[in-house]
């Protein structure tokens, strides 16, 4: 039997045959609660796998088997491997500089030696290849 002291007073017309306590209040508040927590915990950013592994070895988050095995399989894929792209869209032909420096080179054996010469001067390193074609 409910105390109508209890009762919470006002109560909406469609909630009146229910008869909510402040009890029923205060456990309707503390489930609010513990709700409003688990969608901050569900709407968190993603950890990339890296960081989950790391927060884990440093005992910041407990350990969790699946979680570790899911976040080692997951590493790979999630930074891919050194690439390096050009995409330069102009008419500018990029050999033709690089002809011109062959021959020059070929033509004058001294303009070779003095590039070669300020090439180690400046800690360059100079890539032989084979002549082209």
């Amino acid at each position: 039997m409910v105390n109508e002291d209890d009762v919470l007073p006002d109560c909406p017309p469609d909630m009146a045959h229910m008869r909510p306590t402040y009890r029923d209040l205060r456990q309707a508040l503390a489930q609010i609660k513990e709700l409003r927590e688990e969608n901050e915990r569900l709407r968190a950013p993603l950890r990339p796998s890296l960081e989950v592994l790391q927060r884990m070895a440093n005992g910041l988050d407990p350990f969790d088997r699946g979680r570790f095995q899911a976040a080692m399989a997951a590493l790979p894929h999630e930074t891919p491997k050194l690439t390096a792209t050009m995409n330069h869209n102009t008419n500018r032909n990029y050999g033709d500089p690089l002809d011109r420096y062959n021959r020059e080179n070929r033509e004058n054996p001294e303009l070779l030696r003095q590039r070669r010469l300020e090439a180690e001067q400046r800690q360059w390193r100079v890539i032989e290849g084979d002549p082209a074609a």
